[in-house]
This record gives structure tokens, C-alpha cells and sequence, in this order.
């Protein structure tokens, strides 16, 4: 219309979407400061869904509300008979009950024997688990159906087409396989209807131990055969945790931590050979990795299949990149990788840099952190994540922390780019 705003079509290329069918219509504890205002919503929850037989939330922070915070607590108080289960912010990390420790572990307790299981001095469950036993954790609760994934991604679509997104990719990353291809039928069943109006482009989990053969040969397949709206494109692999769980791989120790540096996901040749596995059938790859430690097993796995194979140009992605050195970000560019980087955490905000980045990387490290300059001096080609629900897709304001690394309404200093 006349005096009308005319944007560009934005990308997202980082955003969890089938999550929608949870995270809306959950407990929002995002900015929650406290166990008081936690309990308040909690609270709020609970009048107004009496009858609820599960209970979802997401948003805590760690930084209040890690293994030290007790949100077990407030949920026995609360939910002392229905299962309940928390997500923190960054979802690497997560609250249960003593309801869901009584009826859904006594069920399947196997992912006790994963990493990331804490206990008291008692050795009893304190109700927190992060990385490894957090995902085996995420399995036991109710299954959706691909109606309620259809509901889900209708409703994430109508929230951020108004922002001018038109085209996301949705890492499937936390998702068993039966419930990976219940997402894939609920895209293409919209994609079929036309109502899919958002280009949605998906990546599925692959772990170690995984039949990657016959995990490739479905990527593959469901390569072949793109919707109008809607493709897979790839797989997705963790090389690493998150820093605030102390669980991103490190070149060099943490800084509070002597002789630590992060446990690995992966063995190097293991992933070596799937990396060439993957050139060989010309599926791309889209990985997390926080820090260089996990950088270095990446890159060293693509420099490897890249040499065996002579296939490069696959449109790889490395995301999120918290740690990089300058020699990382030179073979990035020279092996055509495309850095997808989450300008929506480049500034000082507290609750990240001041008590996790700073304290567990030290000064130099933190201070020298999403090294988007030096990405792009080396001729790296970005694009921008939200990875919602950790951050709400808004790809302005992304763009304004990325270019001014301030808090949108903040008058701070300027963080200078590295």
C-alpha cells in the first residue's frame, strides 16, 4: 500500500519448530528471576489447566535455576501426583518431578546410564539432568501425533510470517525416529493442503552408534522427492554441549575447571568416516558446535572426506561457533562452509557473559567469542539463526545486535567486532 514498509523475505536458519506443539502450550518461565516468580506461573498453569495429565515448561535459566535451583521443589508442591517436566533456556539441560521420577522412570530408567544424571550426597535423583540424559529424558514424555504437529507448525507459521520470515530451516534434533518421520508426514500433509506458506527446510539427528547407512539412505531418498514448500535436507550432528553446562569441547581447559576441557560426542575417525559416508551419497551436514575443541573435530572430519572424495560445495553448516581461533576460521572458507551464527546472544548481557562466558571461558576467550568479523574477512558466507525457542525469531533485531552487539534499547558501549 502507499507509505507502506517494503522488506525482503528473511531466513531463519536455525529454529526448532515442531517444539511449538509443546513450548505454546506450556509454562513459559523464560525471565523468570526467582522460585517465588516461578512458582507464580506455575501456579497459573495449574488453575488453568486442572486436568492436565502432563506438564510442560521451558525458559529457566541455568543461572538461577541449575542443579543448585530446586525447581523440583515447586513442582512437588504444585504437581505432586501429574508428571511434570522443565526445559532451561538453552534446552541442553532440564527440571523433572518426583511424580515423573515415580511413574516415568519406573517405567524405563535406562536413561540413567547416560552422561548428565545428577544426585544428591545420598546418591538419590535430585530431579536435574543435562545433555546425553536430558534427551533419553525428553523420550518419555507423551507422544504427539502428526495432527498435533500440524496444529504446532500452523500456529509457529502465523507468529512469524508477520516478521517477515519466509523460509526456515528446523534442525530435528531431540526426535526419536518414529517421531521424526511423524514431523516430516505433518509437513508434507500441510505442504499437500497448501498451507504451508513458510519454506521449511529440515535436517534430522544423527548420533554416534547410529545405522548411518540406512539413516543416509532415507535422507537421501527423502531428498529426491521435495515438496512445494517443504525438503529434507540433510543431517544434523552435535559435535559438543553448551558452556553453560560446562559441556562444549574446548581446545584449552575451562577456566575454573584445571584439566577439563569438555568430553566429546564423537571419536574422530568414527567421524571421519561418516563425513565421508555423507559426501559420497551428497548429503550435506548442518552441526552444532560451541566450542573449538568440537570445531577442530568438524573441520579436521571435512578436510578428511573432502581430500578421500574430492566433493566439496555440499552447503554445509556450522552453527552457533561461540570459540573459533583465526587458523578455524581460514578453513572454514576454504572448505565452502556456510556459518549460520545466532546474532541474538552477540552482546554482554549478564545472565550469559558476566556468570557463564566470562568465569568458565576466562577473560581472553570470552572476550574474543562469535568471531563474526574475522568469519567474514576469511570470506565465510553467513546466515542467522534464532534456534527459537531459545531466542523469538525476529530477524531485525538480529540483525541489529549483529551489527551494533548491544541489547535492542540498550545504550551501552559498543562491543567491538573480533
Amino acid at each position: 500500500e502507499p507509505g507502506g514498509f517494503l522488506l525482503p523475505g528473511f531466513v531463519d536458519g536455525h529454529a526448532h519448530i515442531s517444539f511449538a506443539q509443546k513450548v505454546l502450550n506450556g509454562i513459559d518461565l523464560s525471565d523468570a528471576k526467582d522460585l517465588e516468580e516461578c512458582h507464580e506461573r506455575i501456579c497459573r498453569f495449574k488453575s488453568c489447566h486442572p486436568k492436565c495429565r502432563f506438564v510442560y515448561g521451558q525458559g529457566f535459566s541455568t543461572d538461577n535455576f541449575g542443579e543448585n535451583g530446586d525447581l523440583k521443589g515447586v513442582l512437588d508442591e504444585v504437581f505432586p501426583d501429574t508428571p511434570a517436566l522443565l526445559e532451561s533456556d538453552g534446552c541442553h539441560s532440564l527440571w523433572v518431578n518426583e511424580a515423573f521420577i515415580n511413574q516415568k522412570l519406573s517405567e524405563d530408567d535406562s536413561c540413567l546410564s547416560a552422561d548428565g544424571v545428577f544426585k544428591d550426597r545420598n546418591g538419590d535423583l535430585m530431579g536435574y539432568f543435562c545433555e546425553a540424559a536430558a534427551y533419553e529424558i525428553q523420550k518419555l514424555m507423551p507422544e504427539a501425533d502428526v495432527d498435533d504437529y500440524k496444529r504446532a507448525i500452523l500456529d509457529f507459521q502465523d507468529r512469524v510470517l508477520p516478521r517477515g520470515i519466509q523460509m526456515i530451516h528446523e534442525p530435528l534434533c531431540y526426535n526419536s525416529p518414529e517421531e521424526i518421520k511423524k514431523i516430516v508426514t505433518a509437513y508434507r500433509e500441510l505442504d499437500n493442503e497448501e498451507k504451508l506458506l513458510l519454506t521449511v527446510k529440515v535436517t534430522v539427528k544423527c548420533k554416534p552408534g547410529d545405522d548411518y547407512d540406512r539413516l543416509l539412505d532415507y535422507v537421501a531418498e527423502e531428498r529426491a522427492n521435495p515438496g512445494n514448500h517443504f525438503a529434507v535436507q540433510g543431517i544434523k550432528l552435535f559435535m559438543d554441549g553448551v558452556v553453560e553446562e560446562r559441556t562444549a569441547l574446548l581446545k584449552d581447559d575451562y577456566a575454573d575447571k584445571e584439566g577439563y576441557k569438555g568430553e566429546p560426542i564423537w571419536k574422530q575417525d568414527e567421524l571421519n568416516n561418516l563425513i565421508l559416508r555423507t559426501r559420497l551419497k551428497r548429503v550435506p551436514i548442518h552441526v552444532h558446535t560451541m566450542g573449538d575443541g568440537a570445531s577442530e573435530m568438524i573441520i579436521s572430519a571435512l578436510e578428511y572426506a573432502a581430500e578421500r572424495s574430492g566433493i566439496r560445495g555440499l552447503r554445509d553448516t556450522l552453527t552457533h561457533l561461540l570459540v573459533l581461533d583465526d587458523d578455524q576460521c581460514r578453513r572454514i572458507a576454504a572448505l565452502g562452509i556456510t556459518a549460520c551464527i545466532n546474532t541474538y546472544w552477540h552482546f554482554h548481557e549478564h545472565s550469559y557473559y558476566a556468570s557463564r562466558d566470562l568465569p568458565y571461558l576466562g577473560k581472553e576467550r570470552a572476550e574474543a567469542e562469535y568471531r563474526v568479523k574475522s568469519l567474514l574477512d576469511k570470506g565465510v558466507v553467513l546466515s542467522q539463526g534464532s534456534d527459537w525457542p531459545v531466542s523469538v525469531p525476529n530477524s531485525l533485531e538480529g540483525v541489529e545486535i549483529g551489527v551494533t552487539r548491544r541489547k535492542p534499547g540498550s545504550h551501552s558501549s559498543l562491543w567491538s567486532f573480533v
